[in-house]
């Protein structure tokens, strides 16, 4: 032990008095069924039949909200396709506003807005005429302004 040899000690078995009858045995009842293993089908789809009673609480599956089409082209990276959608199925303002915000904050305004003809900056225009005096929205709006004019 103290030389770094390794120690192995066996306990005596003690003798009981009462010898274990099937009736007092810990193991577990027996099935007619077989064992269930997890990945199996059978297994996947046990509990699929069961009734349900009255007195049973059910709760509720809620869905996971879908992106809107704007949101799905902002995950892709596809900044000019997300402004165009957003304007195209006229989302309210404070939508539109958002989605320049969110443009400013990935640094992806100005390639957004570059190369626009006269029918892709129409809705813009007019966003930007409505609601620059809109103080909540003026900040942003201004500077959209001035990338817009090219100052």
């Amino acid at each position: 032990m103290s030389t770094g040899l390794l120690s192995i000690r066996h306990r005596a078995p003690t003798p009981t008095t009462v010898s274990p009858t099937p009736s007092t045995s810990l193991s577990l009842p027996r099935t007619s069924a077989p064992r269930m293993l997890g990945g199996t089908y059978r297994y996947f789809v046990r509990g699929k039949s069961h009734a349900v009673a009255q007195s049973d609480f059910k709760v509720e599956e809620r869905r996971k909200p879908r992106l809107r089409a704007y949101d799905v082209l902002l995950k892709k990276f596809q900044y000019r396709r997300a402004l165009d959608v957003a304007f195209a199925t006229k989302q309210p303002a404070i939508v539109v506003v958002s989605l320049l915000q969110e443009l400013v904050h990935r640094g992806a305004l100005v390639n957004a807005l570059s190369g626009r003809d006269d029918e892709h900056l129409a809705p813009l225009l007019t966003l930007l005429v409505k609601q620059v005096a809109n103080p909540r929205y003026s900040g942003l709006l201004v500077d959209v302004a001035n990338i817009v004019l090219g100052t």
